[in-house]
């Protein structure tokens, strides 16, 4: 998806879904201006990579994602994406660049496996937002640039109330 700075929800009725399938590609979603809402249940046939290229804009994922596929979140000026739904889907969760922020405690499958970005800045941050999340693994991929850019990959909780990962 590609947009304009005009915001949109994508919703579904009638018990409708959307489905990503990019064969053995991964399906781009891309904010590149705006904050925007998927509301409709999502279905990953693929793997998905969504990402908001800038810093003051916002995707918010609600509806549930389900599927095979794993996700991965880009966000290259520190933006953030949002997953608040009950989300079941059976791949990791990889996290390169910028934040992935929990809207609910189901926003993670359980015990997924964590992948956090830093070898570069914005590192990849797990923002639990209040909310605790079942991770099987954390893997913390660094490269050459990680020391010179200080890139720093962390879970953080910015919420006034409490959030827990448990490992």
């Amino acid at each position: 998806f590609t947009d304009s700075s005009f915001s949109y929800t994508i919703a579904a009725t009638g018990g409708a879904t959307l489905t990503l399938d990019n064969g053995a590609s991964t399906a781009d979603v891309t904010d590149f201006a705006g904050t925007h809402t998927i509301s409709a249940p999502v279905v990953l046939n693929s793997n998905a990579m969504f990402s908001v290229i800038r810093n003051a804009d916002n995707l918010l994922v609600s509806g549930n994602i389900t599927g095979t596929g794993a996700v991965t979140v880009s966000n290259p000026a520190g933006a953030a994406v949002t997953f608040s739904g009950n989300n079941t889907y059976g791949g990791g969760t990889s996290i390169l660049a910028g934040n992935l922020q929990l809207g609910s405690s189901t926003a993670l499958p359980a015990n997924t496996a964590l992948t956090l970005g830093a070898t570069d800045v914005p590192a990849g941050d797990l923002d639990l937002n209040g909310n605790n999340a079942s991770i099987s693994s954390i893997t913390v991929v660094t490269g050459p640039e990680t020391g010179p850019t200080g890139s720093v990959a962390q879970i953080i909780n910015t919420s006034g109330t409490a959030g827990t990962a448990t490992l």
